[in-house]
């Protein structure tokens, strides 16, 4: 993580994100997000109430990709996919929502 908006994470901190999807024992569900390794991302996300670092995501879409100065929603849920693919907003503007 490097940088944190508001609450009481430090930058540099690892925590665990829930996005739901997968396999357990005979049950399996779609990913509800595809996340890429080396990607920059920003996650609208809470305390579970468990110990910490769990967090689950508080809006949904709760992942953004930044790519190219653009911030993107990423879902494979495609009621948001394709609601938030064509509302590229420039990187300082989403930032600035939630001044």
């Amino acid at each position: 993580m490097t940088k944190v908006l508001k609450g009481d994470l430090e930058p540099g901190s690892q925590i665990k994100i829930a996005a739901g999807g997968g396999t357990y024992k005979t049950e399996k569900a779609s990913l509800r997000a595809t996340l890429l390794a080396g990607e920059k991302y920003i996650f609208t996300i809470a305390p579970n109430g468990a110990d910490a670092p769990h967090y689950y995501g508080i809006i949904e879409p709760f992942i953004y990709q930044i790519k190219d100065n653009r911030v993107v929603a990423v879902s494979n849920i495609e009621k948001y996919k394709s609601t938030f693919q064509a509302t590229k907003i420039s990187e300082a503007e989403f930032w600035s929502k939630f001044e």
